[in-house]
């Protein structure tokens, strides 16, 4: 409100003072180049995540070969496809995936964290003191 305070003087006087017509302007200028654009994003982006959803599903149902452009990269394409192959190349395949990050899995890797995290931290300090 205070960055567009300036501008909304400007309009108001531009406009006679008309503090209705003023207004009017103001908010068709922020539905215009705010909530719009924001609005088409926003479904833009529910479109994509329902083409993913799809995907996987399918990919879940059947498995997927490794796009082309995915295998061809350098450096790290080969270590890509591999990686595709064993995970995703197979019927079923997203679902192990799920299922090894959730439930009890994601508290043991939580916990292994902060173990590793507080270990980390504990010899920085070892060592900050020891110099």
């Amino acid at each position: 409100a205070f960055a567009s305070w300036p501008l909304y003087r400007r309009l108001l006087t531009a406009v006679g003072g008309n503090r209705t017509i003023a207004a009017t302007f103001a908010i068709l200028f922020i539905l215009t180049f705010l909530v719009v654009p924001i609005a088409l994003a926003g479904t833009y982006a529910i479109n994509e995540l329902r083409e993913w959803v799809g995907w996987a599903i399918e990919t879940n149902r059947h498995g997927a070969v490794t796009p082309q452009w995915i295998a061809t990269m350098p450096i790290i394409g080969e270590w890509l496809n591999e990686q595709w192959t064993t995970n995703l190349g197979h019927p079923g395949g997203i679902g192990e995936l799920i299922q090894l990050v959730s439930g009890a899995n994601i508290g043991s890797i939580y916990r292994g964290a902060l173990a590793a995290g507080g270990s980390a931290f504990g010899l920085l300090l070892t060592l900050l003191f020891m110099m």
